[in-house]
Formats: C-alpha cells, structure tokens, sequence
C-alpha cells in the first residue's frame, strides 16, 4: 500500500475563458471541481492503477463529506468503484481508502483560470488554521498508516497553524517503521527537510534555488544541487525542469529526461502526476523516470488536474545519463 498524506487539501476549480482580461466582465465557457491537494492527486493516480492507495487529510464535517464526495466520484468516473453516497464513504473503498482527521476547518477552494491560449492563472487560498492536537492527530493517523505501507508521501503546502518542521516529523515516523518517504513541498517546510533523512525529495526548479541559496541555470547546476541534497540525507532527488523535462539523481546514477509533448492544456497537477509515475515505475532509476516523465507529459494535455490513467506515451520520452552540464535552461537560453 502507498499512503498518501495532505495537510492542505482543497477542492480545485478549473475555469475556461476565451480571454482573461482585468477589469473586465468575462463569460465563463465551462467550469469544473475536482478533488485536490497534491497528496490526494497522488493517490488518485497510483489508484487508478488497482494499487491499494490509502489518502489522509484534514477536513471539517461537512467540507470533509464534500471533498470525499469528489473523490469518490472521480474514481466512479475511473470505473474503479460503484456509484455510491458521499454520505456513506468511510474506511476501505476498492484501491483507494479515505482517512479524514476530523477539523472544525473547512476545505480551501484553488481556482486555476484557463483561456484559448493555453495560459494559466492560478488564485489559490492559503488553507483554513488548523491546530496542534490536527497536525497530531495527522501525525498519529500516518504512524498507523506506516505499518502497512511501503511508501508514505507527504506532499503539498503547509496550511496556518501546522509547524514547518511538520515534514521532518512525517519523515521521522516514516524511518521509525522501517517504510519509505517522499516528501514533495516548498518553502519554510522544504527548507526544514534539508539535512533530514528520507528516502525521495521532489523539488521543482524554483524549490530547488531556495534550498541551496543559489540560481539554477543550467542542467549541471540541478544536478550539482541535487548531489548536496544527497549528502544532507536524501537517499533520491526527482527535478522537474518544466519544459526542460527532468532530472533523477540516485544510488543507481544521474539522469536527465524529456518528454515530447505538442499540446500544452494545463500544467497544473503535472508534478503530483510526475512523482505519482515515478514510484509506479519502481522508483529507481532510468525506468522510474521514464514513467515519471510519460504520466506528467499525460496531465498537461489534458483539462484535468488528474493524468488520464491510460493514455502514457513512453515513446515520446526519452532519458539518458549523458548530462550536458553547460546547458542552459530554457528561462536562461
């Protein structure tokens, strides 16, 4: 089982226009709610493949019902389960099991605006306070998770009033039980992982300067930053670079892949989808990334935040160990 955790979940709102224009009335085309936070993007995904998929997060009463209530639709849509109430979601549904730590918060609302020319306006809320008997109670749920997992993930921003050490903690209980962590965040929460043990870091372009306190340039500039991020204790370090693909750098070797795509819709969900391919592709090695890439490349052709869980183009990826250092980039080309 791979258990996904979420602290900041969200119902995710994608909006098309024809053009956005500020100050202006504009009618919206079409407008869809889906299920989101990074970790349970995740774990939609990995269960989309029949893989027992366990998703934790916090939510109130109500929100909570709402959010699980997509969710359970989204995997209705995906043919995995029957259609059922909302009302009657609790403990093990087919691939993917719900665990919600009951909050008197509610749900966060992200709305991406999407117009005919492909470019993307992301309004996301920062996410309700929550507390420190919640992120306890989080902590708790993922430490029962642990003894039956092989992959705990925490993934995704840290909503007020949960401690940036928060992934450390994940990470320690992770290490306790013997099962593997990937943690994919930013910010404070990211720059608190740095000389933190775990298994997998997934950065982005950005995240990574942060950490390291310099510009990334060029390709030998993530792979150098990924190198000190290993012998600060990450036993794995997965870049996406946008456009410029990807970078692994692991026990097995460095890595560089690209995905060929001709048809850009929405990035948004394109790095959950990228990670969620990496450990459905083992998590190691040329192979994993191979997948990593083909499921990122699947979610930004499509309107959905989620990659279509049948439609993985591996010819139009491509990886290899030959790293052109000097590389520029493409913001820096």
């Amino acid at each position: 089982m791979i258990t996904t955790v979420t602290p900041n979940p969200s119902v995710d709102r994608t909006i098309e226009v024809d053009r956005l224009e500020p100050g202006q009335v504009i009618r919206i085309q079409s407008t869809t709610d889906e299920p989101g936070g990074k970790g349970i993007n995740i774990a939609r995904s990995i269960a989309s493949q029949g893989i027992h998929t366990r998703a934790i997060f916090p939510a109130g009463a109500a929100s909570g019902l709402a959010l699980t209530g997509l969710i359970e639709q989204s995997l209705v849509e995906q043919s995995l389960v029957e259609q059922r109430s909302a009302g009657t979601v609790e403990g093990e549904r087919g691939p993917l099991e719900i665990r919600v730590v009951d909050t008197s918060a509610a749900v966060r609302t992200n709305i991406t605006i999407i117009d005919s020319q492909g470019v993307t306006t992301k309004l996301n809320e920062p996410g309700p306070t929550l507390t420190g008997d919640d992120e306890e109670a989080l902590l708790v749920e993922a430490g029962e998770a642990a003894a039956h997992s092989s992959w705990i993930v925490g993934s995704g921003s840290l909503p007020p009033g949960i401690a940036s050490g928060f992934y450390v903690r994940l990470a320690e209980t992770a290490r306790n039980e013997g099962v593997n962590i990937a943690v994919d965040t930013s910010g404070p929460a990211l720059l608190a992982m740095v000389g933190t043990p775990c298994s997998l870091l997934k950065p982005n372009r950005q995240e990574l300067a942060s950490i390291v306190d310099q510009p990334i340039s060029t390709l030998g500039d993530v792979v150098e930053a990924a190198g000190r991020l290993r012998a600060g204790g990450a036993g794995a370090v997965l870049v996406s670079l946008g456009s410029d693909g990807a970078v692994l750098v692991d026990d097995t070797g460095v890595f560089h892949g690209m995905a060929r795509t001709d048809r850009i819709v929405n990035t948004v969900g394109a790095g959950d989808a990228l990670l969620a391919g990496f450990l459905l592709g083992g998590a190691v090695g040329r192979e994993a990334l191979a997948s990593a890439l083909a499921w990122g490349r699947s979610t930004v052709g499509s309107m959905s935040t989620l990659a279509p869980p049948d439609k993985h183009d591996y010819q139009a990826v491509s990886v290899t160990t030959s790293i052109e250092g000097k590389r520029l980039l493409e913001d820096d080309a």
